[in-house]
């Protein structure tokens, strides 16, 4: 892309911080493969790491905001026959991101960032696996969700996103075999495939 070394190392970092790549212990950088133990693992952290930031966030959240996020639920609900992956994607940044940054604490949010990275996957699994569910199943789990927040059960909200979590965890393994039956990345000069 015609960029210094600088930018290319920063883009790495990025890469790294958001638990995309990995360096290893003789300083190679890779991308770990989407396995079941892998996920598995990063959907633990998850449902460890996240109830503790949505009980922190929830008494910070804007006014308003709850209302609003769960009305773009609604109105996916409503449509959706005709939805798209970007907007789930959304709906998944509204809810993972957006809300639990306002917990307040950064250095939580940065270990929450590295399991997160299955959003990142995601934004991409969305828009070849639409047809996998006749609903997208997450969105009434969510519902669940604000629907608590907005009642004040704080405990409730949290036992519903962990749920939401444990669930979405074999949906995401559903989705990554989906794509590796019908996806063959090309081989790239840059890039060795690691076998084991």
């Amino acid at each position: 892309y015609g960029v210094s070394r600088t930018v290319a190392r920063d883009v790495v970092a990025r890469l790294q911080q958001r638990g995309i790549v990995h360096k290893d212990d003789s300083g190679r950088w890779y991308a770990p493969a989407l396995t079941t133990k892998h996920i598995d693992e990063l959907y633990e952290l998850r449902w460890l790491l996240e109830p503790a930031a949505l009980e922190k966030a929830a008494p910070n959240l804007p006014e308003g905001l709850l209302q609003s996020l769960r009305k773009n639920v609604e109105d996916a609900i409503q449509s959706v026959d005709a939805i798209e992956g970007k907007t789930l994607d959304a709906l998944e940044q509204q809810l993972h991101v957006e809300l639990l940054g306002y917990c307040g604490n950064e250095s939580l949010m940065r270990a929450i960032s590295l399991p997160q990275a299955l959003l990142v996957a995601h934004h991409f699994l969305y828009h070849w696996t639409m047809e996998l569910f006749d609903t997208e199943p997450f969105l009434p789990e969510h519902l669940a969700i604000f629907d608590c927040l907005l009642a004040g059960d704080i405990e409730g909200a949290k036992v519903e996103l962990v749920r939401h979590l444990q669930i979405s965890r074999s949906r995401a393994m559903m989705r990554i075999q989906a794509v590796a039956e019908v996806i063959s990345p090309d081989e790239l000069p840059y890039l060795e495939r690691l076998e084991g």
